[in-house]
């Protein structure tokens, strides 16, 4: 499967987050809901049902079947019980690319644009959106010159994902990492991308994720950090980083894997690394004002990257 733009100029932007109370508590198992305004969705939306404690793996992801206001009929049962008064919400806040289950997919030239400056407007934290990006179990596939800016959680995200490779790709002004590498995955390739202004780590390798190969990155000015590795085992290296003791400042010749990632042997190239540098349009810039001014009051909500 192939996902291929033509550079920035395929750009992709997000929607605002859509949000409705629910007005009855639901228990497990139960495939509708009562929302408070039942107007702002649509047949066929995929939704998150959650509550400020209930986010991430504790909500539960369904489709819109039927609307008969104000109740919302999904695809599939709540995976849990959830509160009214918590408050419980239905939201429409999802990644812009998702592949999930999924080999050999290919995405590549095109620009993200996020919507950072709406996180107010959800009664949730950084913490409940998703990546703009994300891999789910997936295995060989390949993220390249791809631009993310402005997300509300973490550039590109890798979950239980094995043999990927995410190279050449910008991410700047996220509320989260730029790149994270999740529980169970392994054997990707992290290489020659840009991580800057993001409000976690550049890059982020989670603490039950496996050997990685991180290398020929530029990160600067993240806020907690260049790269944090919270297991064991990955090869990091000839990264270029603002803060002292990440990898040396001199970049070697570009590094092609072989068939295993994790295998230590590379095919130099004859032709130096080029990073494009997309900090100079002025819409990037502006964003990067309006975050830097604006996201010191959400970074309580950024524990939960750790």
């Amino acid at each position: 499967t192939l996902l291929k733009g033509t550079g920035l100029g395929t750009m992709l932007m997000a929607s605002p987050p859509v949000s409705s109370q629910l007005m009855i508590s639901v228990k497990a198992g139960v495939d509708h809901v009562q929302v408070d305004d039942s107007s702002i969705f649509e047949v066929g939306d995929d939704v998150m049902v959650a509550t400020p404690s209930q986010g991430g793996w504790g909500a539960t992801r369904v489709g819109i079947t039927r609307i008969d206001s104000p109740i919302l009929w999904f695809d599939g049962p709540m995976i849990q019980d959830y509160d009214a008064n918590a408050p419980a919400m239905v939201c429409h806040w999802f990644p812009l690319i998702n592949v999930q289950g999924q080999s050999q997919v290919q995405v590549s030239d095109l620009h993200l644009m996020g919507n950072c400056s709406a996180i107010g407007d959800t009664p949730f934290g950084p913490d409940d959106a998703c990546s703009g990006i994300q891999l789910i179990g997936a295995e060989q596939c390949m993220i390249e010159r791809v631009f993310v800016e402005d997300w509300a959680h973490d550039g590109i995200g890798l979950y239980a994902s094995s043999n990927c490779y995410v190279q050449q790709c910008h991410i700047r002004n996220s509320l989260g990492h730029g790149i994270r590498v999740g529980d169970e995955s392994g054997s990707n390739w992290i290489s020659q991308n840009q991580c800057q202004l993001n409000a976690g780590v550049g890059i982020y390798l989670s603490g039950q994720s496996l050997p990685c190969i991180v290398s020929q990155n530029v990160l600067h000015c993240n806020r907690k950090g260049d790269i944090a590795a919270r297991s064991n085992g990955h090869h990091v290296k000839a990264n270029l980083g603002s803060h002292v003791g990440i990898s040396p400042i001199t970049m070697p010749s570009p590094l092609v894997p072989v068939r295993d990632p994790l295998v230590d042997t590379v095919n130099p190239k004859p032709a130096a690394p080029t990073y494009t540098n997309h900090i100079g349009d002025p819409a990037s810039n502006a964003a990067a004002r309006t975050n830097e001014q604006s996201v010191s009051r959400r970074l309580r909500g950024l524990d939960a990257f750790d």
